[in-house]
């Protein structure tokens, strides 16, 4: 319903019909979440050309009129937004491309806050002005409760009035708040200056020290790395907020490194989309940006041998569930974690193989190669790691790979075990595929030698030439 809507304002405007989209998500979004999202966007009748994340789309906007040509430069973007706080930081230099130079740009590290935005700004606004009301009118509430949050008119006023505050505050020292007929019996005024308000946003500046921390050390930076810094989204605009940034990032005027607003912090994202899809498209013809995104979460692949019929078809098909606590347990005992290990197990063959790292280019194809006998279970999963949002399934598909055993039990017996090759994809939209699985089976085949035949002189033969040659020669 909501992308519909968006689909029909955005024809409204366009004045025409629209089909193909780039959505822009979140960088913490799981496979699932990306599945919910494509699923969504064909309800709505929408192809989606590509998901990319806000901050890479803002970087691409970024680099349209940038080429960094002989050098590297290292961009932090820091996005501050309605519902979430995001920053990733993108190394970008130049290729070839058609002869002529083209910006390249490489996601090297991402970090989010995903309740940290410029919505928890609004709440301490709005909580200030709560305590003031409670402090001075609370006697006045005709319920049993005495305080405001529990009146839901009153408090959307006193939210539309914290909006308003915050953004007075940003270019002004003070603000006075008036609010006609909070309640009944009430009309709420209070005075507001910068200095109490940051005082109560200092929980979040704090966050957002840990914020940046979090993406240097992803990338395994230090502040001296980064060439520059972009801002992004509305919370930014908050003065305390650009000052916490200068002062951990060591920002100042007039130096190498910039706190720039060199980008639109509400459309940037948008346009970049747009250039994104103009790029995919073949209507259109612009300048060429790359930009090569990458997966904050590791990824792996464990194999199973698949149960027969007569077994417990429930291993097999909880695809979307838990992982199995038996085979938590199992892969806890496994010993070989390395790419490809194998790992002996006195009830199931099991394989696991790490696919993707952290930071693995989107758009890659992997090979998993071994020889088994029998039919299995491919499971995908995110790797543990605390940057999984809170309530991830780590399970993100699960892929039967069956005919092996028929084959073996059948005509191929004397073959052997086959070479099974699993063929795994992250695609561009930052999901994890198994498309296609293949056994190969060999056998050597020695022709029979050919029978050398013996020639027979027929009866009548002529002389042989040399004896006519010796014949001759006793003539003359």
């Amino acid at each position: 319903m909501y992308l519909g809507h968006l689909k029909d304002f955005s024809e409204v405007h366009a004045e025409g019909r629209i089909r193909d989209v780039v959505l822009t998500i979140p960088s913490f979004y799981t496979q699932s979440e990306r599945a919910a999202l494509l699923k969504a966007a064909d309800l709505a009748d929408m192809k989606v050309l590509r998901l990319i994340d806000e901050n890479t789309a803002a970087a691409v906007q970024f680099s349209v009129d940038r080429v960094y040509s002989n050098e590297t430069r290292r961009v932090m973007f820091v996005n501050i937004g309605g519902s979430a706080s995001e920053i990733s930081i993108v190394e970008f230099t130049s290729y070839k491309k058609a002869g002529k130079e083209a910006s390249l740009g490489h996601v090297v590290a991402k970090a989010w806050d995903e309740s940290l935005s410029s919505g928890e700004i609004d709440n301490q606004m709005t909580e200030i002005l709560v305590e003031a009301f409670n402090a001075k009118h609370s006697a006045s509430l005709d319920g049993e409760t005495k305080d405001i949050r529990d009146y839901l008119r009153p408090m959307q006023k006193l939210r539309k009035a914290a909006g308003k505050a915050v953004e007075v505050l940003s270019a002004n020292a003070e603000i006075p708040v008036s609010i006609e007929s909070l309640t009944s019996s009430v009309d709420f005024r209070h005075h507001i200056s910068r200095g109490p308000f940051i005082k109560a946003l200092s929980p979040l500046l704090a966050r957002v020290d840990a914020l940046i921390a979090d993406a240097l050390a992803e990338g395994n930076f230090t502040n001296a790395d980064i060439d520059d810094v972009e801002v992004l989204g509305g919370g930014v605009r908050v003065p305390a907020i650009q000052e916490r940034l200068r002062k951990v990032l060591a920002v100042e005027k007039g130096t190498k490194r910039t706190l720039g607003v060199r980008l639109n912090g509400d459309e940037a994202m948008a346009l970049g989309s747009a250039f994104v899809a103009a790029n995919i498209s073949t209507a259109f013809k612009v300048r060429h940006v790359g930009m090569v995104d990458t997966t904050p979460f590791a990824i792996g692949a464990r194999m199973t041998e698949a149960p027969r019929e007569k077994e417990t078809e429930s291993e097999s098909e909880s695809a979307d569930g838990a992982v199995d606590e038996g085979e938590k347990k199992q892969e806890e005992d496994d010993d070989e974690s390395a790419e490809g290990g194998e790992g002996e197990s006195k009830k199931t063959w099991h394989k696991r193989a790490s696919l993707y790292r952290k930071y693995a280019s989107l758009g890659k194809a992997k090979r998993v190669s071994f020889q088994h006998d029998q039919d299995l279970v491919a499971t995908l999963y995110y790797e543990a790691s605390a940057r999984l949002p809170e309530g991830t399934n780590q399970v993100i598909g699960r892929y039967n790979i069956s005919g092996v055993r028929d084959l073996m039990d059948g005509e191929l017996s004397h073959l052997g075990a086959p070479k099974i090759t699993l063929h795994f994809k992250l695609t561009d939209n930052g999901m994890a595929r198994l498309p296609r699985a293949e056994a190969q089976w060999e056998e050597t085949y020695f022709p029979s030698p050919s029978p050398v035949a013996t020639p027979t002189p027929a009866a009548d033969s002529e002389p042989d030439s040399e004896a006519e040659s010796t014949n001759g020669d006793e003539t003359d």
